[in-house]
């Protein structure tokens, strides 16, 4: 259900989306967003982030998308005559926004601009990790998410990009949570995604179940949208003795790599080799990720 929208991004568009650097931190306060994104009108498909406060809920995002924007520099990211007329989260992660009749009869980038405006402005609120367009009650695109600008020949010239965490919770699932990385043009996407997943997991960062800490990452390869995650054997030295908690890591990572862009699936292997069992929990691969 992630895939479709992503394949159809176009290289220069997201290029121009990572480069531009204007990404904002969302508040402390959960599902508070800080901006809104908007065309810079110095550079046509260039989107930055306009500041904005009070946008806690996916309604408010909406209503400042779909108004002016108040610094100059900035226009809409929405054509004229078009709006975002609502917007439902469905499953409490993912997003459903129905766009005016008027988006129908735009260009495809045109079109494609106003929805990764919308969709990566609601994937800013920790709750929402993926939106899906609808123009007519007809699906335009789907699963656009903060990763959605991620191209295998893409770097963002060490700006910060959004990524989702998914994390093992108390109650052996997981739950999204957004995070900020650099990325350089030595580091694949997934692997800088890893590591920070890594370094989250140690430390219990979902208030799950807590990884060893000598847990290290061997290597990560992606080919054909298959993505294999070698991980060294000290992560297999304790396990969690519940099958939810077990499934809850696993399922860590195979959420957190199915929202990247090129990710279809996912491996998990010890020293190179796949492994058949967490703790209690029986694993089959590779493994996808469904909202």
């Amino acid at each position: 259900m992630l895939k479709t929208a992503k394949r159809a991004l176009a290289p220069a568009l997201a290029l121009c989306l990572l480069l531009s650097g204007c990404l904002l931190r969302s508040a402390d306060a959960a599902g508070c967003v800080g901006g809104v994104y908007r065309v810079n009108t110095g550079s046509a498909g260039l989107l930055v982030l306009e500041p904005l406060g009070g946008l806690d809920t996916a309604e408010e995002i909406l209503a400042a998308l779909n108004s002016a924007p108040e610094q100059s520099g900035m226009e809409r990211a929405f054509p004229d005559g078009v709006e975002a007329l609502s917007v439902e989260v469905i499953g409490g992660v993912r997003a459903a926004v129905e766009m005016s009749e008027s988006y129908a009869e735009c260009s495809e980038s045109d079109r494609l601009v106003a929805a990764l405006a919308c969709a990566m402005t609601l994937c800013l609120m920790d709750n929402i990790a993926a939106v899906d367009i609808y123009c007519g009650g007809e699906l335009c695109c789907e699963g656009l998410n903060l990763s959605s600008a991620l191209l295998d020949d893409v770097t963002c010239g060490g700006a910060d990009v959004p990524i989702k965490l998914w994390l093992p919770n108390e109650s052996g699932g997981v739950t999204p949570r957004t995070e900020y990385i650099a990325l350089d043009a030595e580091t694949a996407a997934a692997e800088a995604v890893v590591q920070r997943l890594l370094t989250a997991l140690i430390n219990a960062d979902g208030g799950g179940y807590a990884l060893p800490e000598d847990t290290a990452l061997l290597g990560v390869e992606t080919a054909d949208g298959l993505c294999t995650v070698n991980l060294s054997r000290e992560m297999f030295a304790t396990e969690p003795e519940s099958t939810e908690d077990a499934q809850a890591v696993i399922h860590s990572f195979v959420a957190t790599l199915c929202s990247l862009a090129g990710v279809d699936a996912v491996t998990i292997q010890s020293d190179g080799r796949d492994i058949y069992s967490y703790g209690r929990y029986i694993t089959h691969w590779p493994m996808t990720f469904t909202l």
